[in-house]
């Protein structure tokens, strides 16, 4: 049977609903909310829709193998410039989803980056990084574990905020 896009989403929450009635909690959204994010924002930012906010977040810690890697690589190898960038995109994702605080965090690191403030970056780098893991674990409970990379042709493109601005 070849089901629609939509038709796959909605089974999946269902499916994800179920599995977190197993842990204790009703929905996934509430599983969301009991750990700190901010999902009436993310839910704003998703035209109130929570098939398509759970979808975001899927794409949110998709291949989130290669985006630590990367992020920890630019790190490591001092290239602040895309760094600063690489911390914006977090940032920016982190608040479409009602990540408030990683994303301040984020903000702090990008700024400081861009500003050639490299104290703040290695002072601050470790904890976000700790962070971004646990927030990435938390997503993944939530949406099925989506961290693995996949090839290129199999990626969407997804693209966010009203008038195509930054979030």
């Amino acid at each position: 049977m070849n089901l629609s896009i939509r038709e796959r989403m909605q089974t999946g929450i269902r499916e994800r609903k179920a599995d977190m009635n197993g842990q204790g909690y009703e929905d996934p959204m509430k599983r969301l909310k009991d750990a700190g994010i901010n999902t009436e924002a993310g839910l704003k930012y998703c035209g109130m829709s929570e098939m398509f906010y759970l979808k975001v977040l899927e794409e949110f810690c998709g291949n989130r193998e290669k985006k630590v890697r990367d992020l920890e690589e630019l790190y490591a190898g001092e290239d602040w410039k895309r760094y600063g960038v690489s911390v914006h995109a977090l940032k920016s994702g982190a608040r479409l989803i009602g990540a408030d605080a990683f994303s301040e965090e984020a903000k702090i690191l990008e700024l400081a980056a861009k500003a050639g403030e490299l104290d703040t970056v290695r002072a601050r780098h470790p904890q976000f990084m700790k962070d971004y893991d646990a927030m990435l674990g938390l997503l993944a409970s939530v949406c099925g574990d989506t961290g693995s990379e996949k090839p290129d042709e199999d990626e969407e493109i997804m693209e966010f905020g009203p008038g195509g601005g930054d979030i």
